[in-house]
């Protein structure tokens, strides 16, 4: 099988959440293994108290000297130095790695930068930082699956003890389940919520993906 992330750049969605730095070692593991780059990419929307008003461009010219535009800017700049520390404590010189800070809803500027890259392949952490504990995938992480058309692996819980890698067909409308740390098995399902089937616990990893292919998780 061809490696189809050898000389592409995988994406990474970062909230700075304990679950995106764990996709992030993810994201790190595949690039070194498949020659690929990765993108960090960081997506915030307006706070509340920021928000321009209904149907108000947020960014445009005549306010680019605002104290709207300010904030915004200084929390680009915040994102870009956090960004750049993860690199250097997780990315390191395993990988060649791009940052990059978005203005926009976080699942469309995840899918929007997806684009701009080609990434043939998107890693989320399954929670966000405004998840529940007993939601198994988080709204970001659901949008993102529902409307990519390229695979979204999900990396939630504990770092898997172990890998394995998985070939199998995966369908349109189907989640490929793989990797369960527990038992070490697969398997398709139709939803990312899905528990294990051998043992009953949440898998390690959930790839979703729109268009049928064959996918090396």
């Amino acid at each position: 099988m061809v490696n189809y992330l050898a000389g592409t750049t995988v994406l990474v969605g970062i909230d700075f959440s304990e679950h995106s730095e764990r996709a992030l070692q993810r994201a790190v593991a595949l690039a070194e293994a498949n020659g690929a780059q990765i993108e960090l990419v960081h997506v915030f929307e307006w706070p509340d108290e920021l928000a321009p008003t209904a149907g108000e461009a947020p960014l445009r010219t005549d306010r680019a000297n605002s104290g709207l535009w300010n904030a915004a800017m200084t929390l680009a700049q915040a994102s870009r130095s956090r960004l750049g520390r993860l690199c250097s404590t997780i990315v390191g010189d395993r990988a060649t790695a791009g940052i990059r800070v978005v203005l926009d809803e976080p699942a469309r500027g995840l899918l929007q930068a997806a684009q701009q890259v080609s990434a043939p392949l998107i890693v989320l952490g399954a929670h966000g930082r405004g998840s529940l504990p007993r939601h198994l995938v988080g709204a970001t992480a659901q949008q993102v699956c529902a409307n990519s058309q390229v695979p979204v692996l999900l990396v939630p819980g504990p770092a898997p003890t172990r890998v394995v890698d998985v070939e199998l067909p995966v369908t349109p409308g189907h989640s490929l389940v793989c990797s369960c740390s527990r038992c070490g098995s697969a398997q398709r399902s139709r939803s990312p919520l899905d528990l294990c089937s051998s043992c009953g616990s949440p898998p390690d990893i959930w790839v979703s993906v729109a268009q049928p292919q064959t996918l090396l998780a």
